[in-house]
């Protein structure tokens, strides 16, 4: 399986990261090794569910349950492991309870759901419905990421006009 060397992988980045850094006679830690090996299990069976699910069987099928059942118990161990056990979490959790960034989050977690499902979505639609060839139907994916650019710069030009100078 091609995740577990993904898997692999983030761990030994967590590991090499977490190694203590000597800086002028002191010990700094560099990242949560702990959130960060929670947070790859967890994405990691996340994805497995995802894909055990879509299969014949669905959600019925006990190995599907199974890695459901590991994504909500890894969620629950990086949750708890970044707000309790880490004095330099990865994701300040705090930051979400206190209206900073929980609603910011949402909305772009919402926009990205919604454009992740139209531009896998529109060049099949557009080549069932219009006939269109397999080149001319991605065509109709292109105002998406021009978009996205052109909003970007917009955004930050105001950001940097009306927002920063306060």
């Amino acid at each position: 399986m091609a995740l577990d060397g993904e898997v692999l992988g983030c761990l030994a980045v967590a590991l090499w990261q977490s190694l203590p850094e000597i800086e002028k006679g002191r010990k700094k830690r560099r990242l949560d090794a702990l959130g960060l090996t929670a947070f790859a299990f967890m994405m990691a069976s996340f994805l497995l569910f995802v894909d055990s699910a879509g299969k014949e069987d669905g959600v019925d099928n006990p190995i599907a349950l199974a890695f459901g059942a590991a994504f909500v118990a890894f969620a629950i161990a990086f949750v708890l492991t970044e707000i309790y056990w880490t004095k330099g979490p990865m994701i300040p959790l705090s930051l979400f309870s206190k209206g900073q960034v929980g609603p910011y989050f949402a909305v772009q977690m919402l926009l990205l759901i919604a454009q992740f499902t139209l531009v896998s979505n529109i060049a099949i639609y557009f080549a069932r419905t219009e006939n269109a060839s397999n080149s001319i139907a991605a065509l109709h994916i292109l105002p998406a990421p021009v978009g996205n650019a052109i909003g970007a710069l917009v955004a930050g030009k105001i950001i940097n006009r009306y927002v920063l100078p306060l």
